[in-house]
This record gives structure tokens, sequence and C-alpha cells, in this order.
């Protein structure tokens, strides 16, 4: 799919957000090396909350949320250092899942200030995805009996 567009002359996009699936990424890194992956943040922070336990969440989340909002990617990578250090011994999966695809992670921030909110999440196409199947739902025509 991805070569048929670029065949039919789709010039490369300058960011691409992903939910992190692998095939996807090995595709778009291959075929457009150039464009800046991000990582979907939605999906990204699932993935933080299924690592931890309830009670301890809320303040994983803050210090998360802080890494993902720093003002610059230098401040960020400082913060998801420190997250790491933090808990690799109490959390190792939420370690292992912060450290997974970092770079793409912390690349909304290579973005202008007024874009990252909007490029740091892939829910806004995947919305539009679910809005074109409800609209176009076939929705089969119930006779009755005698008409």
């Amino acid at each position: 799919m991805l070569r048929d567009l670029v065949k039919r002359g789709l010039r490369p996009p300058a960011t691409i957000t992903t939910d992190g699936a692998v095939g996807l990424t090995q595709a778009i890194d291959a075929v457009w090396p150039k464009s800046l992956r991000i990582r979907c943040w939605f999906h990204k922070m699932q993935n933080f909350q299924q690592k931890v336990p309830t009670q301890a969440w809320p303040e994983v989340k803050a210090l998360l949320v802080d890494m993902r909002d720093a003002p610059s990617p230098e401040k960020a990578k400082k913060r998801h250092d420190a997250i790491v250090e933090r808990y690799q011994r109490e959390f190792p999966e939420l370690c292992r899942c912060v450290l997974d695809d970092a770079d793409a992670s912390l690349n909304h921030l290579e973005v202008p200030k007024r874009h990252q909110q909007y490029v740091r999440t892939s829910n806004l196409v995947e919305r539009a995805f679910v809005e074109e199947r409800r609209r176009t739902k076939v929705i089969p025509h119930l006779w009755t009996e005698g008409s």
C-alpha cells in the first residue's frame, strides 16, 4: 500500500504517527526514511498503565506526562532517563516500555509547538476510520409478513 502511494506521486510526509506495530514501523522506515516517525502517545499511555499497579499509576502518569510535555527534546530525554532510573527495579516492564521506541516517542517535540498536540496521537485518524465504517454500514431491510 505504501509503495503504491509513492508510485501515485505522494510526496514523503513530514511526520507519520504510528501505534508502534512493528511491521508498519519497518515499512514506513523503508518507504519514507526521511519522514519524522512519531509514536502515538494515546497507545503508549495505555501500554504504560498496564505495566503499573493501579495505586502507583497517578504518580507514574504525572512523570510520564511531564516527560511528554517537556519544553525541549533535551529536557524530555533527561526526564526519560530519570524515569527509567527511578523505576527500573520496581517496575521493570514499565521501563522496558519506556525504552521501547524512545526516540519516536519524543519526536513530537521536534515539530513546532503549536503542532505537537496534533501529531503525538493517531486517534484522529482512527476516529475518522470508525466514522467512515459507521456511515457506510449496511443495515438489512427487514421485511414484514404480508408486505
